[in-house]
Formats: structure tokens, sequence, C-alpha cells
């Protein structure tokens, strides 16, 4: 199994560009034979803690 960790540098609060960064990560790592892909906590919303409640997602999400 190869695993891949990402680090990645994401736009505050703009987690849509987020998602279709990460998943241009995934197919590049995919590319080099990566099973698994593993990304930093808060990846997605930028690691703001002031916008928190507004980027807070829900299981239907």
């Amino acid at each position: 199994m190869k695993i891949c960790v990402a680090q990645t540098r994401p736009i505050i609060g703009d987690i849509q560009r987020n998602i279709e960064r990460h998943k241009n990560f995934i197919a590049l790592a995919g590319s080099y034979g990566a099973d698994t892909v593993i990304f930093p906590e808060l990846s997605l919303t930028g690691y703001e803690p002031t916008l928190a409640e507004a980027l807070a997602t829900q299981p239907a999400d």
C-alpha cells in the first residue's frame, strides 16, 4: 500500500475551490500509485477559526 500525505495551501473560506485543489492532489498522487491520500484537518475551510461557524458542514452536505 502506498500512502501519500499532502500539504496544501488552502484558500481561506473557499471550500469549493479547496475541494477542487484536493481533487488535483488526489489525481496526482494516484498517478504515482498512491492508494490513500491524507490531508491536514481543516484544509477544506482554510484553517480560519473566525469563519468556523459559517463554514461548518452538515451530514447531508
